[in-house]
């Protein structure tokens, strides 16, 4: 085993030993880390992060074996202690935005979770790229934080995908978020196959369809909730089959309970 190995791996077996409840070391800083052309091995963070891709794409990969998407219409919060790798494009351009705030980290989901790239995250990660590139004092890490946190907060729609037959599908599906018409049944409709539908949505928005489905209707649920529908009605109008179910998955991604306001 080289040594780049080695500390690869006692990285993954002392972020294990910290997810319980021990303290994170803190020699694990990113140097320690074996970062490669094509990404880099199991490691965690003792504070939260936010991985933004400018371009390419990057998978990260979990200690369960779960993989999650980064593109640049869609970063991921990463908790603190929370084993990953990550994998990227040869094109790929990342900003791995570090929290060391744990107040911000406690606004955020305990869990990983998708963050839209809205205009006003987006451009905020713009202003820190060029900031770097050309050695810029000024720092825009604070208007990325506060960018995701409304994101997520305010349940955005998650991107859209670029190729035609996927758009038509995803278009529809905003406009009806209760629709139960099956991905194969889409498929017919586009006239492409359910598997090209299926590649498209996981290349392009970053996460499988299933994922894109249950965040629409999540943040179709918001506007709902700000005029005080209840949340059974809510439930129902976005295509969840019951009040609990829609409560779970909702409470999953906001770490909150819906509540009509």
């Amino acid at each position: 085993m080289t040594d780049a190995s080695q500390r690869s791996s006692g990285i993954a077996e002392r972020s294990q030993v910290a997810g319980d409840g021990i303290s994170p070391d803190p020699a694990l800083s990113c140097a320690l880390v074996p970062i490669h052309s094509w990404g880099h091995g199991e490691h965690w963070h003792h504070c939260g992060q936010l991985l933004a891709a400018v371009a390419g794409d990057v998978v990260v990969r979990l200690a369960s074996g779960a993989e999650r998407h980064v593109t640049p219409d869609n970063a991921l919060w990463i908790p603190a202690h929370v084993v990953h790798a990550v994998r990227m494009s040869d094109d790929a351009v990342l900003l791995p935005v570090m929290t060391e705030d744990p107040s911000f980290d406690a606004r955020m989901p305990p869990h990983i979770a998708g963050v839209t790239m809205t205009p006003a995250l987006r451009k905020a990660v713009t202003r820190q790229v060029r900031s770097q590139l050309i050695h810029a004092r000024e720092s825009y890490l604070g208007d990325i934080l506060a960018a995701s946190a409304t994101s997520l907060e305010a349940g955005a729609c998650p991107a859209l995908p670029r190729s035609r037959a996927a758009r038509e599908v995803a278009q529809r599906l905003c406009e009806d978020p209760a629709s139960h018409v099956s991905l194969a049944a889409w498929a017919d409709q586009t006239f492409v196959s359910e598997a090209t539908l299926r590649r498209a949505f996981l290349d392009e928005t970053g996460m499988p369809f299933s994922e894109w489905l249950r965040r629409m209707r999540l943040a179709a649920s918001g506007p709902l909730l700000d005029q005080g529908v209840p949340v059974a009605k809510v439930a129902s109008r976005i295509g969840y089959a019951s009040a609990s179910a829609f409560i779970a998955s909702y409470k999953r991604q906001y770490g909150r309970t819906p509540r009509a306001s």
